[in-house]
């Protein structure tokens, strides 16, 4: 049987709340574009191919091997195309795309953890979950125990059936086995642990992930294959379904620092 999800909150398993910021613009009818040209901060003029501070009615391009860093509240852009590069935001940083607020988080999981350094809780009521992740390299990394190297990493998913994930969730996985980038639908059932590879992921390549919750199964799609994984309960609606973050492990920790890269859509 499930126990609540206030069963768990009372015993501290989940940190605290996350809240986001929006704004609007006007509408443009000329769009111009915008693309890095080397790391640096948003603000700088020189790393930008148009030679001037991203506007509203520029199309931003971040390209391959470029981090941008934005730690003003008041970055603009058209449109925000991700092509190997990222985004950082410090803790006043925000991004505003068209009418709405677009915050890439770069989540960090310390060497020695298991918790990336970003984990707020997060309900969301969205039954169709949708982002963008990017690793570099150092998702490349080799476990202490070779037994271990198999053991699947979190993504980004969501709990599922108004209890702890531990107990019903879904959510992407991966690892770093034979020299590839390995992604996974990862699943609790009843409390039962599910995986399933659905493919490979590029270095400083940002693919697009997506989980479609019904009322009878999970839909992961990934590099454009479905895979389907029957759930443990039929509640589609939901006020209780919160956000699940980068986790490394299995039972080792990171052996270094490793950084990844999520837009959710």
């Amino acid at each position: 049987m499930f126990r609540s999800l206030s069963y768990f909150l009372l015993l501290g398993c989940i940190p605290a709340v996350l809240v986001a910021q929006s704004a609007q613009f006007p509408n443009n009818t000329t769009i111009e574009s915008c693309q890095s040209i080397q790391s640096g901060d948003w603000n700088n003029p020189a790393i930008w191919s148009c030679n001037h501070v991203p506007t509203p009615n520029d199309q931003v391009v971040l390209n391959i091997g470029h981090r941008i860093t934005i730690s003003s509240p008041d970055a603009q852009a058209q449109k925000l195309i991700y092509q190997g590069g990222t985004l950082q935001l410090s803790e006043s940083g925000r991004v505003f795309i068209g009418a709405s607020v677009v915050s890439p988080v770069i989540y960090r999981i310390r060497a020695g953890q298991q918790y990336s350094d970003q984990n707020p809780l997060v309900f969301t009521h969205k039954t169709t979950l949708t982002f963008s992740a990017t690793f570099n390299e150092s998702a490349i990394y080799t476990t202490r125990l070779p037994e271990n190297q198999s053991d699947i990493n979190k993504l980004y998913g969501f709990s599922d059936c108004n209890t702890h994930h531990s107990l019903a969730s879904a959510r992407f996985g991966w690892n770093w086995r034979d020299n590839a980038l390995r992604i996974y639908a990862y699943c609790y059932v009843n409390g039962q642990r599910i995986a399933q590879e659905l493919g490979i992921a590029q270095l400083n390549v940002a693919n697009d992930y997506q989980i479609i919750l019904s009322e009878s199964a999970y839909t992961f799609i990934f590099l454009g294959k479905q895979t389907v994984i029957a759930r443990g309960c039929t509640t589609v609606e939901s006020t209780q379904r919160y956000l699940l973050y980068p986790y490394f492990g299995g039972d080792e920790t990171a052996p270094h620092d490793i950084t990844i890269a999520i837009t959710e859509k």
